[in-house]
């Protein structure tokens, strides 16, 4: 779920085992449920974000597997048209808005839990990939310019000999660090990011 453009939206889901492509609208004026245009593919556990006026439902599992596929929803035309693939697979992925940027967090790619952070850039309108460490996630929430992540129980921590993988120049490097704010959710981490062309240029 997510709020978007005055209303809520509830994109896919399931139903028991059966992953669902219905999309419902919220008003909070009339205290409403209306349908909206269904996704192409039926998924759950997508990460939903508006960005840029538009809706976007990201990854997921279509009850198959983990998808890569992104699907984004122009409010205007009611309709919803295919987007930028992430690089990775991500089922029960978090996604948020920091600085202009929208972040895909974390998740499940069908064999393990990801550490994995990749971003969509807006100029070439594709998804940049590169590494945080030390904590697994499956969920993002973001609140000011920080993103925080909140652990799964379900995940676990696993060694990685290389901790970052290779970004394009000028893209953000980031880590996670344990957070000191307090919260309800614990452990709460938050992610440090700075740009791998200039180390004294932090991007969150």
């Amino acid at each position: 779920m997510a709020a978007f453009d005055g209303s809520i939206y509830a994109v896919g889901g399931c139903d028991s085992w059966t992953c669902l492509n219905t999309v419902e609208r919220y008003n909070p004026e009339t205290k409403t449920w209306t349908k909206a245009a269904p996704l192409a593919v039926a998924r759950r556990g997508c990460g939903i974000a508006g960005y840029k006026g538009l809706l976007y439902a990201i990854g997921g599992h279509d009850g198959m597997q983990s998808l890569c596929s992104v699907e984004v929803y122009d409010p205007s035309t009611n309709t919803w048209s295919t987007g930028p693939s992430l690089t990775a697979c991500r089922a029960n992925v978090g996604v948020a808005v920091v600085a202009g940027r929208l972040f895909a967090v974390g998740g499940f790619n069908g064999k393990q839990f990801l550490n994995t952070i990749e971003f969509l850039d807006p100029q070439t309108n594709e998804w940049t990939s590169f590494v945080s460490k030390d904590f697994l996630s499956e969920s993002a929430a973001a609140s000011n310019e920080d993103i925080s992540i909140a652990n799964s129980p379900s995940a676990t921590a696993t060694s990685n000999p290389d901790p970052y993988m290779l970004a394009p120049k000028n893209s953000p490097i980031c880590s996670l660090k344990k957070s000191s704010r307090d919260s309800s959710i614990e452990p709460l981490v938050e992610v440090e990011c700075e740009n791998s062309g200039d180390a004294n240029n932090t991007s969150a």
